[in-house]
């Protein structure tokens, strides 16, 4: 039986690895009559374990060790868990073959080095998420760009205990596939909502999170930037302020006022049920 990393990746690995700084464990959950998925996740696990000696493996049955598998929110096998000082919530569900073995290799590093590598902005944004939030990637391991949107998401996790973040392989989740409208990956599941397609850069994803798990939050975000861009931003009618310019309908005529009125500047308040007359 071939191994799963070649000579010449291994040799890559080992001078990757000399890089860790903490000890790393990878936590993996297979089952008795293991599938062939996880049999070669495995094999796979126990030589990337075996490349330095900051890495261990831990092997246990779904059902057997089931208080264990209900400790790291494990439901589905294989899966594997990368721990390191503490439990991130990092988690991968099946192979980590193809372009999501990087994505193993980058958790690995970052758990290890104990930094997120996200700028101090974005981990000040992250941290208004103050909810539980379970974020899933669904990716295919032909995938080119799904790997910077799984790292994205550990990231995330990394740096705020509230989110754990996994990497489903769609192709062995079919039920997943139709229950969350995959019709292109990554696709990003927030809470079992299914939230955006594709690998967004971290601040718009952050604000995508925050629009499904703290809407009042984003909005206000929002607002801010288009503040910073110069957008105007319409607000409700404040009865205790004296405005400029009162417009009373709502109509095409009255719209058109209103914005001739704002491009001057003028203090402008629009009275109407609904926009359009």
């Amino acid at each position: 039986m071939s191994k799963p990393l070649d000579q010449k990746t291994r040799d890559e690995l080992k001078g990757l690895f000399k890089g860790l700084k903490d000890p790393v464990r990878l936590v993996y959950f297979t089952q008795q009559h293991a599938c062939a998925a996880c049999r070669e996740q495995q094999r796979l696990l126990e030589v990337l374990a075996g490349l330095s000696d900051k890495l261990s493996l831990e092997v246990y049955d779904l059902v057997r060790d089931a208080g264990r598998a209900q400790e790291y929110a494990i439901s589905q096998v294989p899966a594997t868990a990368v721990v390191g000082t503490q439990d991130y919530g990092i988690r991968f569900y099946r192979v980590t073959g193809g372009y999501e073995f990087g994505s193993l290799v980058e958790a690995v590093m970052m758990v290890s080095q104990g930094r997120s590598g996200l700028g101090p902005e974005l981990e000040h944004l992250v941290a208004l998420i103050d909810v539980p939030v379970h974020l899933e990637i669904m990716v295919t391991l032909t995938c080119p760009y799904c790997p910077r949107m799984v790292r994205l998401a550990h990231q995330l996790a990394f740096a705020n205990p509230r989110i754990r973040a996994d990497m489903v392989d769609a192709a062995e989740f079919p039920q997943l596939v139709q229950r969350y409208e995959v019709r292109g990956v990554p696709r990003t599941v927030i809470n079992e909502i299914p939230a955006f397609e594709g690998a967004l850069p971290a601040a718009d994803a952050i604000l995508e999170i925050l629009k499904v798990v703290k809407p009042d939050v984003c909005e206000a975000i929002e607002a801010r930037l288009r503040e910073a861009r110069g957008e105007r931003r319409a607000t409700t009618v404040d009865p205790q302020h004296r405005y400029q310019v009162i417009i009373v309908g709502a109509g095409p005529a009255a719209m058109s006022a209103a914005i001739y009125a704002a491009r001057k500047n003028l203090d402008v308040a629009v009275l109407g049920d609904r926009v359009g007359g």
